[in-house]
């Protein structure tokens, strides 16, 4: 079974996955990892937010559990689950 080895990693998410030592994947289609967002879960649409979310479980799972990026990929997650109460909570002030 080959294990994706993290390679790099910028404030949006993971740039890219290595499968070896010489075959990395960059893009969404061959890597499955999370898609880089245009900003703050906040200014995401509800889908963007969902599937931004799903990118993220998909990839925690993915990613070995001692790789050091786990953390940073686990906060990511954090501020997407916890973004729609901060929207239904504006919501409800707003009413």
């Amino acid at each position: 079974m080959r294990v994706p080895l993290l390679t790099s990693l910028d404030p949006r998410g993971v740039q890219a996955l290595c499968v070896s030592a010489f075959t990395c994947v960059a893009n969404r289609s061959q890597a499955r990892g999370p898609k880089a967002s245009t900003g703050p879960p906040g200014s995401l649409t509800t889908y963007e937010l969902r599937d931004y979310r799903r990118d993220l479980e998909r990839a925690i799972k993915e990613i070995p559990a001692d790789a050091p990026v786990q953390a940073a990929l686990r906060g990511k997650l954090d501020a997407a689950l916890a973004e729609p109460d901060d929207r239904a909570r504006l919501a409800a002030a707003d009413a």
